[in-house]
């Protein structure tokens, strides 16, 4: 494939992925779960799905928006400049509320469970950080890579209008 945009296959498999990991199940917890589905699944196959070497079918696409809870087509679908600024802000406000609650906490005073509690807050904020630089920098790349190829777009129809546009 020539073209520079990438597949959906790939977009799937990063999306799979980073659910699976958010989620903090396996591969063959997530096989297991699809089979519960209807749709048997190995480990191996999570991972060829997840690296994008096999194709997913619609009844197992379904299967695994119901199993993370949310929509087909966000397994899927390239992120446009307004979705990724609307994950960001999700991301941002996701990170801030529990930044808030750890620190309401911390405050708290109960000393045991706080210093466990707060290790976990702390580990799910650098996961959150992690995925969101990881979105924001693909969606920068996107965004550049749309912006090039309008700028060829234009370029193109400017030469092919038949006008002479020094007269």
């Amino acid at each position: 494939m020539t073209d520079t945009h990438e597949t959906a296959s790939a977009i799937f498999g990063r999306r799979l992925q980073a659910l699976r990991q958010r989620a903090r199940i396996s591969q063959a917890e997530l096989a297991e779960l699809m089979t519960e589905q209807g749709q048997p699944l190995s480990q191996v196959t999570v991972g060829r799905l997840e690296a994008a070497r096999r194709p997913v079918n619609v009844d197992e696409l379904a299967a695994l928006a119901r199993i993370f809870k949310v929509t087909m087509a966000e397994l899927v679908a390239p992120l446009d400049e307004q979705n990724a600024g609307s994950l960001e802000a999700d991301v941002i406000d996701g990170i801030g509320a529990i930044e808030a609650v750890a620190a309401g906490r911390a405050q708290g005073g109960v000393a045991n469970d706080t210093a466990t509690r707060m290790a976990e807050i702390e580990s799910a904020i650098e996961e959150l950080r992690a995925f969101a630089t990881q979105q924001l920098a693909e969606s920068r790349k996107q965004l550049a890579e749309s912006e090039k190829r309008v700028a060829e777009l234009e370029k193109k129809i400017g030469g092919d209008d038949g006008v002479d546009k020094e007269a």
